[in-house]
Parts: structure tokens; C-alpha cells; sequence
């Protein structure tokens, strides 16, 4: 069950981190690469990511009535958040992480989502103007 698998990532980290690729993506929440999120635009960027050292936090919610009533785990949900190591100490690192990562909390997702701590950036999308079409061209 899932309580396990995370279990067992753990077991991977804590013995020297020698885990697979496979196993490095299943815990940062991007183990399928054929179905990168939106914000993965190359394989490189993929890559990168998971060469990098990372902190990440997973954090799963269980029924702990139904638990308490018939000792069966059931996950209600799940988010996983992660972070760069480099040039930050984890108890910097696991604050901004909790900062972001519990709005998350409770909500499920298609695809994994991207949010950093610095961002407070907005798009907004007007009407769309065309100037020319290729018709007009010719």
C-alpha cells in the first residue's frame, strides 16, 4: 500500500541515497515522464530535476475513524512538496516548503503542480487581436 511505498523510499534515502531513477521521480510525484507536467518543457529539464539534491516532505492523510473501527488503512490524500538543496539549510528550506505545500493540503490535482516561494506573479489574458493572417499576405 502506499503507507509502504513510502516507507520503502524512505528506507532508499536513509541508506546512502542510492535510489533508482524511477524511485526518485515516484517520491518527488513525477514518476511518469511521459506525462510530464506542463511546466517540464524538455527532457533536460526533467533530467536536472531529478539529478538535483532535493529536501521534499510527503505527507498522507488517512480515515482515522475507519482505521480506529477495522484497522484498515485508507489513503484520503496525499501532496508531496520538494525543494533544491543548494544554498539553503533544510530548517530554511522546510518552512517555505510547509508555507506552500499547505495550500495544497486536502485538494487533488491532474498533474503535478508548480508554485515557488518567490513567485507572486499574474498573467492575465485579454481578447485576442489578430494582425494578419496569411491570406492577407499573399
Amino acid at each position: 500500500d502506499s503507507l509502504n511505498s513510502a516507507l520503502g523510499m524512505q528506507s532508499a534515502i536513509n541508506a546512502g541515497n542510492q535510489m533508482t531513477w524511477e524511485e526518485k521521480a515516484q517520491i518527488l510525484g513525477i514518476d511518469d515522464q511521459y506525462d510530464k507536467p506542463d511546466f517540464l518543457t524538455s527532457d533536460y529539464e526533467y533530467e536536472q530535476m531529478m539529478r538535483e539534491a532535493r529536501y521534499f516532505v510527503v505527507v498522507m492523510a488517512y480515515d482515522y475513524q475507519l482505521f480506529r473501527k477495522k484497522g484498515t488503512r485508507k489513503l484520503l490524500w496525499s501532496t508531496r512538496y520538494n525543494i533544491r538543496t543548494s544554498g539553503q539549510s533544510f530548517e530554511t528550506a522546510i518552512k517555505e516548503m510547509n508555507e506552500i505545500g499547505s495550500s495544497y493540503f486536502g485538494k487533488n490535482f491532474e498533474k503535478l503542480m508548480r508554485k515557488r516561494q518567490d513567485d507572486d506573479s499574474k498573467v492575465e489574458i485579454g481578447d485576442i487581436e489578430v494582425l494578419k493572417t496569411e491570406e492577407e499576405r499573399e
